[in-house]
This record gives structure tokens, sequence and C-alpha cells, in this order.
């Protein structure tokens, strides 16, 4: 931001060099000064390059202090929405961690209590709304920041993710009219996708706090230190 600053400063000031020495008429010694008109023209020519060059500077530090605040912004909605999805994976994990076991013992549809079913919609629904706005502000950060910036949000997103692929592979395969072929297709998504994350991020809970801790951390000193910029 700097560099373009110092560039565009140095255009617009050639620029309008060039708009000062181009008045000149030629065969006249413009800068020699015969009378009161001629000084008082002279001075008004170089006013006019000072306030052009004047106004290319107030006009930077203006970009510069709208693209600051409007990080600002962008870092606080995405720290704010990313601890919020922090908070919700381990509720996700454990009942994800559940689901895969009721799978592994091959759980009919008829044996699962309908009230588990709608928590575990409710989960679902949750974790889509929450993955959906996370994944949203980490493209917007990534347009604004840059691509070096995008490791610490898939870094984050890879629990979440996969417990979001368990969760509704379980949906599916709960389904009585599912037939017994994609019903199998679904079980070893499902568990698959869980095998991955006991295999990155752990089994119990601790191994998931300090995943947790390893994964965020990085996300959330990142993005302070676009709220402090």
């Amino acid at each position: 931001m700097k560099r373009d600053w110092v560039v565009w400063l140095g255009c617009v000031s050639l620029f309008g060099a060039g708009v000062v020495w181009g008045a000149i008429p030629k065969g006249t010694e413009f800068f020699d000064v015969k009378n009161v008109h001629d000084l008082a023209e002279i001075i008004g020519s170089l006013a006019t390059a000072a306030a052009l060059i004047f106004a290319v500077a107030g006009y930077s530090a203006w970009k510069k202090q709208v693209v600051e605040t409007s990080d600002h912004e962008l870092a606080k909605r995405a720290s704010l929405s990313f601890r919020k999805y922090r908070t919700v994976l381990p509720d996700a994990f454990r009942i994800t961690s559940g689901l895969m076991e009721r799978i592994n013992f091959q759980v009919s549809y008829r044996e699962t209590p309908h009230e588990l079913l709608e928590v575990v919609n409710e989960e679902l629904s949750n974790l889509k709304n929450i993955s959906t706005e996370v994944h949203s502000l980490a493209l917007e950060c990534r347009s604004s920041w840059g691509e070096s910036v995008w490791p610490a949000f898939q870094d984050a997103f890879f629990l979440g993710d996969h417990c979001l692929v368990c969760i509704g592979a379980f949906v599916s395969w709960s389904k009585i009219d599912m037939p017994d072929k994609l019903r199998e297709k679904y079980a070893v998504s499902a568990i698959n996708s869980f095998e991955a994350v006991k295999i990155l991020a752990g089994e119990n809970v601790l191994e998931i706090e300090n995943y947790f801790e390893e994964k965020f951390g990085p996300l959330h000193q990142m993005l302070n230190e676009k709220k402090l910029k």
C-alpha cells in the first residue's frame, strides 16, 4: 500500500509539472519577472501544482484510512464468528462420535429414538449455518488480504467439515426407505471420514482440545493483528 502511494504521488506530480510547463508559451521567458502580473502568474502556477500534490497526498491518506477501517471491521466480524464456530465444535465432535458408534453396530432406523434424530438434525442445521458463515468470511478475508492467510482458515475448517459429512451421512443412513447398498455407502463414507478426524485431531476430549488450540490459536492471533492495524 505504501509503495502504491509513492508511485501515485510521483505520477501525479509529474503530470502537474507537465501541466505547468505545458502552459508556458514557446518563445517567452516565463520566469523572467518583468512586472507584478508575471510574478502573480508564476506563483499561481506553482500554487496550482502544489495544491494538486497536496490533494493527492490527502486522498492517499484517506484511502489508507478507509482500507485500515475496512480491515479492522472484517477482522472483528471474522474473529467473533470463528470464536462461535470454535465453541460449537466440541459438541459436534461428541455427537458425531456417538453416531459413528451407532453405525458401527448397525443400529437400525427403527431402533433410533425419534428424539435422537431431532437432536441430530438440529445439530446438523446449526453446524451448517455457522460453517456457511465462517467459510464466507474466510473467502472475504482471502480476497482482501491475499492467499497467505488461507492456510490458517483451512486448518480451522478440517474438523467441522468432517463432522458435517459424518452427521449428514448418518441422517441419510437412518432413512427407513434407503436401499441397502446405498445405505452401506453412506456408512462407509461416514466411518472413513471420522477415522480421518481421529488420526489427525484425536479421539478423546483432551486430544481434541489440544488440536483446537493448535489450529485456532494462529488464526485468532492473525485476526487480532489485523484488528490492531
